[in-house]
This record gives C-alpha cells, sequence and structure tokens, in this order.
C-alpha cells in the first residue's frame, strides 16, 4: 500500500512538473502573459516547493526538465519562494528541503549554471531553516566536503542570502555568521596562499570575503591576524585578470569603510595606502592612452581613493608623503582627470565633506586654503557646459547625469569649499565671470552663485572652530550686486533683441539667480528694475519661460511694496502681456504653470496697492478669466474641448485672489479686494458646480475656489456654506479630488469666525460620516489596484518586458493615495477646531484606519500628512511646534476623554506596529522619523502599558525588519523599557531614543546605546 502511494505521488509530481515545463517553455520562447500568470499563481501554492525541486532534478526517464533553461528557471522559483513574503514555512520544513537540495550539490557540479544557482538556492534554504543549518553548512564547507571553486561559491552564496538580504532573519542566523567568519577567513587564505594557485580561485576568493566583511571583520584584526591574506588582496590590486583587480577594489573598500577602533587600525591603512599608491601608473595609463580597460580601472582606482579619504580624513590631515599623494590623487579625480569625466568627479567628490569638517586645530599644512581652492577650480571646471555643447541629442555627456552631479556632489562640495574660503570664493568667481569670453564660462560663475545662495544670504558663513573665513553681509550683497553689473547679455535679454540673444541654458541659469537672490534683489531699484526686466524679457523666450516665469513671481513677492509704491504695476502688467502673447496660447500643463507663476507675481503686487487700486488691480488681471467662467458656466456642448479653459479660468481667479497676504482683509469693514470678483462670478460657480459634476478637473478648480474664499473671505461664506459643504461632499464622493477635501479642512479652519462657526458645527458630523464611509471605499480601490499592479513573485519583470504592466492599476493606486491623504488631513482639521467629532467614534475610526493604511501600503509611502495625524491624535492634539518641543498641552476636553479613549484603543496595536516598522527603516527622512516617535510619545504619556504590550508583540515577529544579528532580546527589553518608562523622556529625548534604535535595527549602532536610555 504504502509502495502505490509513493507511486501515485511520484505521478501526480510528474504530471505538475510537465505542466510547469510547458509553461516555463512557452514564457521563455513566445513571452506568453497567460504563462507567466499561470506561474506566477502556481509559485504561492504549497506545492510549488515540491514540484520545483522535481522539475530542477527530475528522475531518470521523465519527460520534465529536459532543457537546462527549465532547470535554471525551476531553480529561480524556489529561489523566489525561500526570498519572498509568502514563504513563511516552519524551520522543519525549511531543513527537509535544505536536505533535498544539499544531496543534489555533488550532482550537479559539472553544470556551471545549474549548479551556481544552486548554492544560492541551498544558502537560502539554509538561512531559513535557520541558525543550526548554517552551522552545518559551513562546517560541510571548511571541512572538504566538495572541492575548491564549490566551497568558495556557496560561501558566497551563504553570505548574500543571509548578511546582503532585506528579510528578516532570527537573529541567531547573524550571530551564526559573525562566529563562522574567523573559520571561513582561515578557510580561504589556505586557498589563495598555496603555490601555483589558480588564478580564477584567488578572485573567486576575494569576492568571497567582501561578502563576508560586514559580519564583523575589520581591518585592523585583519591586518595582524591574516596579513598573508592581506597581502594577496594587495598585490591583486596589480593583477592584469580584470576580474581579480575588481575584486581587489571592492574588497578593501569594505574593509576600510567598516567601523574599526581597534589597534593596529592606523598601521593597517598605511600600509593600504602605500599599496595603492604603487598603482599610480594604472591611473597615469588612462591619462596617457585611455581606452575602456584603462579607464574603468582608474575609475576602480580613484574609487578606493575616496573610499580612503572619506573613511581616514583625520589620518591624512597628519600630513605625510603618502598623504599628500592621495590628496593630490583626488583632486585630480575631482576635476574629471582629463578622461574621467563627470563619473570620475563623482566618485571623488563623495569624500570632499569629510576633508572640510577635520578641524583647523588638526591638520597639516596639507588641508589649508590653496587645497580647497584647487578642489573649487576642479569642480567648477568639471560643472562647466561642454564646449561644443548646442543639444543633449549631440552632447558626449547625458544630460541626467550632468544635472545630478551639478545638484548633488558639485553643489556640497562647492558649498564645503565655501566654507573654508568664504569671500576668497567669491571674489574668484567674480573675477572668472568678468573674464568668462564663453556662456559656457558665465554660466558656471552664475550657477556656482545659485548653488551657494543660502549660504551667502545667511550673511555670515562659517563651522565654528573649522573656519576663520566669515562673510559680513556687505559683502555677500556686494557680490550679488556684482554680478547684476555684470550679467552677459543682459541687454539683449531685456531689449528683446533676438539677434543677439546670449545662450538659452545661460538665460536660465540667469533666471535661477535672480529667483534665488530675489530678496536682495528688491533692495535695490536699479537691481530690481534690471531682474524685472530681464525676466520680462525671457518669458518671450520658449525655453527658459518656466525659469523666468518662477523668478518673476519671486520678485514681485519680495519686492511688491516697492513696486506698488512707484506706480509701476500697469507698465508691469502691460509688458507681462505683450510677452505673454508674443508666444501665442499656453496649452500645455507646464505652460499653464507659467501663466499662473506670472499671475501670481502681479496678484502679490497688486495686494500692496490701496484698497481700492487693489481691486481695480485684480479685476484688470482676471478680466478674461471671469469672462470666461461666465460664459462658460451653463455650456453643454463641448465639454471635453472646454473643459480644460474654464478649469484654467477657474485656477487663475484662484491664484489672483490668493497673491498677498489676507491678514489686513479679515471682516466686512475691511473687504479683501477680491471679493468684488467672488461676487460676480458667483452664481456662475453655483451653476458650473452642477452643470460640470461630471468633469473632475473643473471641480477640483471649483473647490479651490471655494477654498481660497474661505481662507481669504472667512465670513462672507456664511449664506452659502451649507450649499458648498454639501456640494464638496458631493463632488469628493465622485472624484476622489484632494481638492474637495482641502476644500472643507480650509472651511473647518475658518469656521473660528464666530459668524460661521455654528454653521460649520451642524453640518460637519454629516460630512465625517459621508467621508469616512468613503475612505472605506478608497481603501478597498487601493487594495484591488495593488493586487493588480504588484505580481507575487520575482517573474513580474516578463510581464513589464512584455508591455503587459496595466498602468490603469498604478494610476487607480495614485488617485487612491492622494485621496486617503487628504482624508488625514480632514481628520487633523477636526482634531484641532471641532474636537466635539469624537463622540462620532464609528466614523473617525475609520479615519484613523485610513492613516494606518497611508503607512502600512508601501505605494503611498509614510508622509507627513498621516503620520501627523496619528500624532497629534496620540497626544490628544497637544502638538506644538519645534520652537516649543516639549510644550505640550493636552487639549481634548474632559468630556470627550471617554470617545477618544474607545478610539484609541480599537487601533493602538496597529498604530504601533505600522509606526514602529517604518521607523526603524533607513528611507525615511528625519523629519518623518521625528513625527513617528511623537506618536510613540504621544500613547505613552497617558496609555504607556498598552504601548510597551503593542511593542513588546511587534519586536517579537520573525519579520520585523531589522539587520540580522542586529537585535537580541536584551535589546528589545531594553528599547521597550526606555520606551514606556514614567516619568517619560522629554520629546526631544524620546526622538533621539527612536531614532537610535533604528540605527540599532540597521546595524550602524551597537544594542548597548539603548541602555543609555534606562
Amino acid at each position: 500500500m504504502e509502495s502505490n502511494l509513493i507511486v501515485c505521488e511520484t505521478r501526480a509530481l510528474e504530471v505538475e512538473a510537465c505542466e510547469l515545463d510547458r509553461a516555463i517553455n512557452s514564457l521563455l520562447h513566445t513571452h506568453d502573459p497567460q504563462a507567466n500568470d499561470w506561474i506566477n499563481n502556481f509559485v504561492t501554492l504549497p506545492r510549488a516547493w515540491s514540484v520545483s525541486l522535481y522539475l530542477a532534478f527530475p528522475p531518470p526517464g521523465s519527460a520534465a526538465g529536459g532543457s537546462q533553461d527549465v532547470r535554471f528557471f525551476a531553480l529561480n522559483l524556489l529561489l523566489s519562494k525561500i526570498r519572498g513574503d509568502q514563504s513563511q514555512v516552519p524551520a522543519e520544513e525549511a531543513q527537509e528541503i535544505y536536505e533535498a537540495l544539499i544531496r543534489q550539490l555533488p550532482l550537479n557540479i559539472g553544470n556551471p549554471q545549474v549548479g551556481a544557482r544552486l548554492c544560492l538556492v541551498v544558502s537560502g534554504a539554509a538561512a531559513l531553516a535557520g541558525a543550526d543549518t548554517c552551522y552545518d553548512l559551513v562546517d560541510y564547507i571548511v571541512g572538504g566536503s566538495v572541492e575548491g571553486f564549490l566551497a568558495v561559491e556557496l560561501l558566497i552564496s551563504l553570505a548574500e542570502e543571509t548578511l546582503h538580504r532585506n528579510t528578516a532573519l532570527p537573529w541567531q542566523v547573524g550571530e551564526c555568521m559573525q562566529e563562522c567568519s574567523p573559520l571561513v577567513i582561515t578557510y580561504l587564505q589556505a586557498q589563495v596562499i598555496v603555490p601555483g594557485v589558480q588564478q580564477r580561485l584567488v578572485a573567486r576568493v576575494i569576492v568571497c570575503l567582501e561578502r563576508w566583511i560586514c559580519s564583523g571583520i575589520v581591518l585592523s584584526e585583519f591586518y595582524l591576524e591574516s596579513s598573508p591574506f592581506l597581502k594577496v588582496i594587495l598585490e591583486a590590486l596589480g593583477s592584469s585578470d580584470d576580474a581579480t583587480f575588481e575584486g581587489a577594489v571592492a574588497a578593501l573598500s569594505e574593509l576600510v569603510r567598516a567601523v574599526d577602533y581597534l589597534p593596529g587600525r592606523e598601521d593597517a591603512m598605511r600600509v593600504v595606502i602605500s599599496a595603492v599608491l604603487a598603482q599610480k601608473g594604472q591611473f597615469a595609463a588612462a591619462m596617457s592612452d585611455p581606452n575602456d580597460g584603462t579607464i574603468k580601472r582608474a575609475q576602480a582606482l580613484l574609487s578606493l581613493v575616496s573610499v580612503i579619504c572619506f573613511s581616514e580624513p583625520h589620518l591624512l590631515a597628519k600630513g605625510g608623503q603618502d598623504a599628500a599623494e592621495i590628496l593630490q590623487w583626488l583632486v585630480i579625480g575631482l576635476g574629471g582627470a582629463g578622461v574621467l569625466g563627470l563619473e570620475g568627479a563623482s566618485i571623488a567628490a563623495e569624500a570632499w565633506i569629510r576633508l572640510v569638517a577635520v578641524p583647523k586645530s588638526k591638520r597639516s599644512d596639507l588641508l589649508q586654503s590653496s587645497f580647497f581652492a584647487t578642489g573649487a577650480q576642479a569642480i567648477l571646471l568639471v560643472s562647466t557646459y561642454p564646449a561644443d555643447f548646442n543639444t543633449w541629442e549631440d552632447a558626449e555627456v547625458e544630460k541626467d547625469e550632468f544635472y545630478r552631479f551639478r545638484e548633488g556632489l558639485a553643489k556640497d562640495t562647492l558649498v564645503g569649499c565655501f566654507s573654508e574660503l568664504g569671500s576668497a570664493l567669491l571674489a574668484y568667481i567674480i573675477e572668472r565671470l568678468r573674464g568668462a569670453n564663453r556662456w559656457q564660462d558665465a554660466e558656471v560663475c552664475l550657477y556656482a552663485a545659485v548653488s551657494l545662495n543660502k549660504e551667502i544670504l545667511s550673511s555670515t558663513v562659517g563651522n565654528g572652530d573649522n573656519n576663520d573665513y566669515r562673510v559680513d553681509l556687505g559683502a555677500a550683497k556686494s557680490f550679488f550686486f556684482s554680478i547684476i553689473d555684470a550679467l552677459p547679455g543682459r541687454s539683449s535679454v531685456i531689449e528683446r533683441d533676438s539677434t543677439s540673444l546670449p545662450h538659452f541654458r545661460l538665460v536660465e541659469t540667469t533666471a535661477m539667480l535672480l529667483e534665488s537672490y530675489s530678496d536682495w534683489a528688491a533692495l535695490d531699484s536699479n537691481a530690481l528694475q534690471i531682474s524685472l526686466g530681464y525676466c520680462v524679457g525671457a518669458l518671450r523666450i520658449p525655453d527658459v519661460r518656466s525659469n523666468a516665469a518662477s523668478a518673476f513671481r519671486e520678485l514681485c513677492r519680495a519686492a511688491a511694496p516697492s513696486i506698488a509704491a512707484t506706480g509701476m504695476f500697469p507698465a508691469l502688467m502691460g509688458a507681462c502681456e505683450q510677452a505673454i502673447s508674443s508666444v501665442g496660447s499656453f496649452k500645455r500643463v507646464s505652460e499653464r504653470a507659467d501663466l499662473l507663476a506670472i499671475v501670481k507675481g502681479l496678484a502679490q503686487v497688486a495686494a500692496a496697492l490701496p484698497l481700492e487700486e487693489a481691486k481695480a488691480a485684480l479685476v484688470s488681471l482676471t478680466v478674461s478669466a471671469v469672462s470666461t467662467v461666465k460664459a462658460l458656466a451653463g455650456v453643454l456642448d463641448g465639454m471635453d474641448e472646454n473643459g480644460p479653459i474654464l478649469a484654467e479660468a477657474l485656477t487663475v481667479i484662484v491664484v489672483a485672489i490668493d497673491g498677498g497676504s489676507a491678514a489686513g482683509y479679515s471682516n466686512t469693514r475691511n473687504p479683501h479686494p477680491g471679493v468684488v470678483i467672488i461676487q460676480e462670478i458667483w452664481p456662475a460657480v453655483n451653476l458650473i458646480s452642477t452643470v460640470w459634476a461630471e468633469n473632475g478637473d473643473v471641480s477640483s478648480a471649483v473647490c479651490e475656489l471655494w477654498s481660497i474664499t474661505a481662507r481669504k473671505v472667512g465670513g462672507a461664506l456664511s449664506g452659502v456654506l451649507t450649499e458648498v459643504m454639501l456640494a464638496a461632499t458631493n463632488l469628493f464622493k465622485r472624484h476622489y479630488a484632494p481638492a474637495c477635501v482641502d476644500c472643507l479642512v480650509d472651511i473647518l479652519e475658518a469656521s473660528q469666525d464666530a459668524s460661521i462657526f455654528q454653521q460649520v458645527k451642524e453640518h460637519a458630523p454629516n460630512v465625517l460620516h459621508q467621508l469616512s464611509d468613503v475612505g472605506v471605499s478608497l481603501i478597498q480601490i487601493s487594495d484591488k489596484a495593488a493586487s493588480v499592479y504588484n505580481q507575487t513573485s520575482d517573474l513580474h519583470f516578463f510581464a513589464v518586458q512584455n508591455g503587459h504592466e496595466n498602468s490603469n492599476s498604478r494610476k487607480h493606486q495614485q488617485l487612491a493615495a492622494a485621496a486617503l491623504q487628504a482624508l488625514c488631513r480632514l481628520g487633523r482639521a477636526f482634531l484641532q477646531h471641532h474636537r466635539y467629532i469624537l463622540t462620532f467614534t464609528a466614523s473617525f475610526s475609520k479615519l484613523i484606519n485610513c492613516a494606518i493604511v497611508c503607512l502600512r501600503r508601501k505605494d503611498i509611502g509614510p508622509t507627513l500628512s498621516p503620520v501627523k495625524f496619528l500624532a497629534e491624535f496620540a497626544m490628544g492634539f497637544g502638538y506644538s511646534d519645534e520652537e516649543n518641543i516639549d510644550r505640550i498641552i493636552w487639549r481634548i476636553e474632559s468630556d470627550l476623554i471617554p470617545y477618544w479613549d474607545d478610539i484609541l484603543g480599537a487601533h493602538l496595536n496597529s498604530i504601533v506596529e505600522v509606526a514602529l516598522e517604518i521607523a526603524v527603516g533607513s528611507e525615511i527622512v528625519p523629519s518623518t522619523r521625528d513625527a513617528l516617535s511623537d506618536i510613540f510619545y504621544g500613547l505613552c504619556l497617558r496609555h504607556g502599558q498598552a504601548c510597551g504590550v503593542a511593542l513588546t508583540s511587534t519586536l517579537s515577529k520573525p519579520n520585523f525588519p531589522s539587520k540580522i544579528g542586529a537585535l537580541n532580546e536584551s535589546a528589545r527589553s531594553a528599547f521597550v523599557a526606555a520606551v514606556v518608562r514614567q516619568p517619560v523622556h522629554h520629546r526631544l529625548r524620546f526622538r533621539e531614543l527612536v531614532g537610535d534604535f533604528a540605527r540599532v535595527c540597521q546595524g550602524h549602532m551597537p544594542a548597548n546605546v539603548l541602555d543609555h536610555y534606562s
């Protein structure tokens, strides 16, 4: 009977393996999307383990697995399941899978493709099975059960599947890797120090070491205890074999980067530096005989030099011949080294800021002003547009690469040099600008001024102990006004002389400069006149119109009182109209944004005029838009064609009314100058809200108009408030447009005006009930779209490659995400202005759930709106600004606390889980992590015990996102104890605690740092 069952089971495996074989062949040879879908569904099934294993290693006589490609694919399926979140198999089952795979290992040594992939699968299964299996695998390898090459490949694979995987594994696996690393190093050293060792084996051994370094291998110990091995790696820098050379560079880079405060580090670094300098001939070869091979090696060596400078700035600052040569090498690379270009400069620039940070008191003569002046000159040289630049299609450098470098590393390097050189660098920029003979040379000077604008505008520059250079306000302003006086081609732009216009890239950067320094341009009438004239003239140049419009808007903002006082508004508006009419209509979205920027600028000036003049100016500014709104309000024909026109007209009115501050126009005795426009179009707007209700863009524009009315006019809404709130609610239910919710948020904020508070209070519950139900629907839409868009395995690339990706699902995801975040803003507004809404616990709970979903969904991401909503809720809307960070005033009234407790109790575990998992991630910005820490801070003020239970539960989950081996039980307990301790840590200290815990989870800090918070 038992044998019959085995036969039946084998036959079933054979049938399913053949079916999988056919699907794989169909996918590989015809790119059949149905085959791709079938495989993606199959891989999620429990039996996919046994069927994939059967197909990868079919028994003799099987009809399945005849192709090596199919067997390789089957191994990929196994690897996908091992790495995937869906493969939460018990350790016992993982052990059985591992044992089945390890038996196949010696049988597939002769097949390089299958054998290499099998190493990864075996190692992944070992990691899944647990630490004991990993120990066994290491013993199996170093004990001689497999020959050299396969042993090394297995060790590489084991490191990749444990130390280099984001998937959370038990911390014991990481501990195993740390404990095994000395044994592995000894084994690897024995492989490479024997006479006559094959070069190919040396290369793989070095790669293996590089993969194992993050298990706790540090340079100082490696230098003292494995010097023969280190010698092999250093000598490999001179190897003619590319694989050996590249492996040596990678391994040494990782060794140098690794945190290491043990004795012997400095001696080891000097040995490494000496070995690197011995290879300067290879770097010089790229200069004298550039080809793909020499350039690639030069870049690799430069990257190692950069790592040395980044990791050991204090050692290099001590001076010495070797240090001087390394720093000189870095400067050569910073300038592009002739043939390395932007890639070489990018490599070198990464270390620059670390050199700047060395205190002057600890520097030798090497790191003085002349060194940083040379660096500044080098970075400006490599940041200059190519000499023969015309279009990016003809340029040797890639557009994205060039701008990414200029906006990132080049800018940071310039800022670092400026902190050292101060006014000397400004003088150099002015001198270079005045002496420029080509537009490229002039443009890079303006680029430098734009890059340094924050530092220059701060009027004093320096970093304390590091800097003797300070730039006072007068010298900084003199720099800007000198640039204005020396602007190349300004007369041609201002006078609209199309025959002698400078290159549009120069005009573009000039506009960016004028925008950056708009506040200073407003201080001088001559500079202001030149700047405004330049921007208006540049509006006629299509390629720079966006930059010119942005600069114009900022100049108007900064100089609105001055422009208004001089009576320039009519002439300025006329010049803008003339410039706009010369380039035709604004059809594209980007062009409409330019128009709105111009309108915004003029509106800011209009708002600075006396009231009657301001009214006339705004009416003049919006006359065309008002006419369009009134004409199209009830038009039923041609909606597709007229919709964008109507939406744009409404937006122009919104921007015009939004110009300037509303501070002086908050009551009926001194109404906002835009009230006259609102009154004129209000009947048309009411008509539009019904006739055009199906048009999402028009509906959003209407809601934006209602929003601006609430913000700028306030009490003027009292007669129409009910209709507006109802219409905005219905439009959001129809289109999920965030503008509809933002309109309601603005009304809630404006309701502090006594004339409308009671009306808002009456209708707010209805808004909450309806929109919280919409939130439930949005979550369902988002989940459905995500299930369509996201594939369940690593095979998703087949669908993308063959055009089968569902782009509509992605759009639905984005729409739902934006709408859910808008509901979080609504929740914050309720907490701030209408906390009685907490009595409707079921509906408010739905808003809390929207925030949790926003954080949990990776496609939405931890944006500040949902995070702050949860933090404000946790602190009873005791949220304070950063200046009074520990001044938390509980604002939820005593009769509302039971409702608050009920809502919080239902969601506390979910809030803690999602907030902690995001807070320990490496990709979130500090401001978001601070807001996440405020959630725990708020919870612990009143519910510390419950928060502690939820934290303990979250930390005990096997998939908690921490680096392998980073967290043990002691660290978990220490963190929970520090969070829930009473009295609660001060809020800043609390943020430091969460930040340090995140660094512990990421493996960047030892766990004992948490003891300081107990």
